[in-house]
């Protein structure tokens, strides 16, 4: 049910957008002659998302350092490259109906690294929570910078700062903290880390949007590209394969030609062909990354099996 869904809501904004001529053209010259940069990270913010998130997951899960001895056969197997590759495979088979990505990293967890699956939910959860604490701090960062008219470099340095200073504050926290109720179960070294991961995919999700509107020939703000970022994450919740594919692109170009004027759209107020264009933009890359690097990940996993079964 879910795949048809997709399938209907990706079809209909398509032939949107085909049977608007002019927009149409007007986007395929834009992207046509972008200057190489601005398609290099079309391209590649993808796969920074992708580091970010196995980061994510690799906070939460990690074996639990500076522990008794007897406790050491009870720690999960689990290692930071295996993390990067089973996220990368998931991310892939997410491109399935039912969760499929999320469903087997929690067996493969349970069976491969004798983590338990309610641990494995347990951190989704928790991951999902700290991308709505994520998406406020980039909100207010982004209308802060945009009340001050910051210049770019100045910008870049103030969206960037919190990544090091969130990561900092985990590495000064101490490992021993096994974590309450309050935190999911979860140290507080953890948490710190994780959501440090959790802002740096948040920001590349804004960069995302903020070049594709640039490629499709509407220039944005950060304000407005943290809008669609924050929007983006929480629409990506809905069970749709593949990220609520067909669903975000509509959410973003409904929403769009709503957000007002002042946040900053350099060239008036946003059309829903507009929107649909730059998340169509944005979902293309997203899957030519999400196949090249899932397909290697799910080879690598592939090869890990093996080698733990034989």
């Amino acid at each position: 049910m879910g795949l048809a869904v997709a399938v209907l809501l990706l079809g209909a904004a398509v032939w949107t957008l085909v049977r608007d001529r002019e927009q149409l053209t007007a986007t395929w010259e834009s992207v046509r002659t972008g200057p190489w940069w601005l398609l290099t990270l079309w391209l590649l913010l993808p796969g920074a998302n992708w580091v970010f998130s196995s980061r994510l997951a690799w906070a939460l899960l990690r074996p639990q350092p500076l522990i008794d001895p007897d406790e050491a056969a009870h720690q999960p197997t689990l290692t930071k490259s295996e993390t990067y590759e089973v996220i990368g495979a998931a991310w892939l088979a997410n491109l399935l109906p039912l969760r499929a990505g999320l469903v087997s990293r929690l067996f493969y967890h349970k069976a491969v690294n004798h983590i338990p699956v309610g641990t494995t939910v347990r951190s989704v959860f928790v991951s999902m929570v700290l991308g709505l604490v994520a998406s406020v701090m980039l909100a207010l960062i982004s209308g802060v910078l945009l009340w001050a008219g910051a210049a770019p470099a100045t910008t870049l340095l103030a969206l960037a700062a919190p990544y090091p200073l969130l990561l900092l504050i985990g590495a000064a926290s101490p490992v021993g903290d096994r974590g309450s109720i309050w935190t999911g179960g979860f140290g507080r070294w953890r948490l710190w880390d994780a959501i440090a991961a959790r802002y740096a995919d948040s920001v590349c999700w804004m960069a995302r949007y903020w070049v594709a509107f640039a490629l499709v020939g509407a220039p944005i703000s950060i304000a407005h590209a943290a809008v669609f970022a924050a929007v983006s994450q929480l629409v990506m919740l809905v069970p749709i394969p593949g990220n609520a594919i067909g669903l975000r692109e509509w959410v973003i170009a409904l929403i769009g030609p709503l957000l007002p004027a002042w946040l900053g759209v350099e060239q008036g107020q946003l059309t829903q062909q507009a929107c649909l264009a730059a998340d169509l933009t944005n979902r293309a890359a997203e899957v030519l990354m999400t196949v090249v690097i899932g397909s290697a990940c799910g080879g690598l996993v592939t090869q890990r099996l093996r080698f733990r079964l034989s």
